[in-house]
């Protein structure tokens, strides 16, 4: 048994645990509050005059020398909080981390090679982590790529399909989570949201009282990613979107500390408005960084695409980009780099063909590439950008030094 001298310091710093995870003072009723339960613990339960045996069992009987039951659920719910606590971000960290395989809803049919296979980005720009599209199994994947909740400042949805969205709701109750872990000598920690229109109306409630904020709008319309001390790391400029009847948007993340930029399409069709809106960057960033990194959502491969070439059917007839859509874009940004991503997994088999067709067979190189789960994109300074192929991953040809 403890000793009573023992019991007095545990139950007392319990008391205290207890009083600041409430917020109240509870400095005058302390000392009486542990004598109490000091006398009952350090005696038998035979001694305890009565007291509950279920209590006394559970929390106090130690018969075995093993601690007690109370005791292992004490230290597994300080295991399970640490969990929210560590962070693999850092000030040095620039990347995206592709942590999805195929798009739509066939990572939802029951087959085993689709396990985990949905989900969306993570991207660490230099201390500010930021959550792009949470669909099916992305917290799966990004627990995989030993990344925590505590990682994330900020989350993007750009269009309300469950293959964008599924992982929000938990997301955002882990955030909560956090929040309720944090030391009370700490500030409060807020994610910075930012959703189309019909994820924002979804998730009002959800969001309305807890740590969230949204992102910080300039009067030129970026949206400001600011780590904890308030140092801008990049800034996000929306880009249309044509999806079906769907309100969206692209993102041009620009990380001015990097010298780069990178343009992530979502999923849209190719039209003038997203055509011009892609030209004005490569004009705007032409003479000021090297070509954004291109992450471009191809979706699928139809025959229907042969029409084209007989002026029978355009780019614009469809609600992905295709392939058509995919080489357009490139061309239209100047891009220096092309990632093809959000791929229908009907595609999976020939996606990096059709990578090694859009290096290869233009008069203007476009060096591309197909992500699978895992895959990286690396920033180093002068916009440099690296290429690393995730698990499985093809590529068409060897990642730029």
């Amino acid at each position: 048994m403890h000793s009573e001298g023992n019991l007095l310091e545990l139950v007392s710093r319990w008391l205290d645990d207890v009083g600041r995870r409430h917020r109240e003072d509870r400095t005058d009723r302390a000392p009486a509050l542990a004598h109490r339960l000091a006398q009952w613990l350090g005696g038998s339960y035979a001694d305890a005059g009565g007291l509950d045996e279920l209590l006394w069992r559970f929390y106090v009987d130690d018969g075995h020398g093993r601690g007690t039951a109370g005791d292992a659920v004490a230290l597994a719910e300080a295991r399970l909080k640490s969990m929210t606590c560590r962070s693999a971000v850092t000030p040095e960290g620039c990347y995206l981390k592709f942590l999805k395989d195929y798009s739509s809803y066939s990572p939802l049919l029951p087959m085993a090679s689709n396990r985990h296979h949905g989900g969306g980005y993570f991207a660490s720009l230099l201390g500010y982590g930021l959550v792009i599209d949470p669909g099916h199994g992305f917290l799966n994947n990004f627990y995989a790529a030993n990344h925590t909740i505590a990682d994330v400042d900020g989350i993007v949805v750009t269009h309300f399909h469950d293959d964008h969205f599924a992982d929000l709701p938990a997301l955002l109750s882990l955030l909560r989570a956090r929040e309720r872990q944090r030391p009370a000598s700490e500030p409060q920690r807020k994610a910075g949201l930012l959703f189309d229109p019909e994820t924002s109306a979804a998730f009002a409630t959800t969001i309305d009282d807890g740590p969230f904020c949204l992102m910080p709008m300039t009067d030129a319309g970026q949206f400001l990613l600011k780590d904890d001390a308030g140092y801008i790391r990049a800034a996000v400029t929306k880009l249309p979107m044509r999806h079906g009847r769907r309100e969206g948007f692209g993102l041009c993340i620009a990380i001015d500390e990097r010298n780069a930029s990178l343009i992530i399409t979502s999923d849209t069709r190719w039209c003038p408005e997203v055509k011009a809106a892609y030209e004005a960057l490569h004009l705007t960033d032409g003479a000021a960084r090297p070509g954004p990194v291109l992450v471009a959502h191809i979706s699928t491969a139809q025959r229907s695409e042969l029409l084209t070439i007989v002026g029978e059917m355009s780019p614009m007839d469809t609600n992905h980009l295709g392939m058509v859509g995919v080489r357009n874009a490139a061309l239209a940004t100047g891009a220096s780099l092309v990632i093809l991503s959000e791929v229908g997994e009907e595609l999976k088999a020939h996606v990096t063909d059709v990578a090694r067709l859009l290096t290869s067979t233009h008069d203007t190189p476009i060096e591309c590439y197909a992500a699978t789960n895992g895959s990286v994109v690396h920033f180093f300074r002068n916009g440099r950008a690296r290429w690393t192929p995730g698990r499985g991953g093809d590529v068409a040809g060897s990642p730029p030094e």
